[in-house]
């Protein structure tokens, strides 16, 4: 267990896990609120974060941080919120559907890429070359 400040009141308390980042009043003040959103949400599905944040008097972005962590869906037409690569609007997550395929395709042949080095070196020293990069 680590002594940290709290994110939100600055108050020191001990933190179970690394990616903790609230005491314990906060996180409940916070879950509280994700509460109150998820049902308004729920009770109004065409609303927009701005509606649901001047509704509520809740932050803009802890309601977006919480449609980033795919948390929240929105639903109705126009009201999404940027995608974090193209700016397309989004109704969950942080990136659109295509943004999502391109890094995954990038990731995915950067890794094939790694390991094909890696095969070459490989190949290299178990025949007794060396060379330098």
């Amino acid at each position: 267990m680590k002594l940290k400040n709290c994110k939100e009141c600055g108050r020191m308390f001990q933190a179970n896990l690394a990616s903790q980042k609230l005491c314990q009043r906060c996180g409940e003040s916070e879950d509280n609120k994700f509460l109150k959103v998820r049902e308004y949400i729920y009770d109004n599905p065409r609303c927009s974060v701005v509606d649901v944040s001047n509704t509520l008097e809740i932050e803009e972005e802890l309601i977006l941080k919480w449609l980033r962590e795919g948390r929240l869906t929105l639903k109705g037409e126009g009201s999404g919120y940027p995608c974090e690569r193209c700016e397309s609007i989004i109704q969950t997550g942080r990136f659109c559907a295509s943004c999502a395929n391109k890094m995954s395709s990038a990731l995915q042949a950067s890794a094939e890429a790694l390991k094909n080095d890696q095969d070459v070196s490989t190949k290299q020293s178990q025949a007794g070359m060396w060379t330098a990069k």
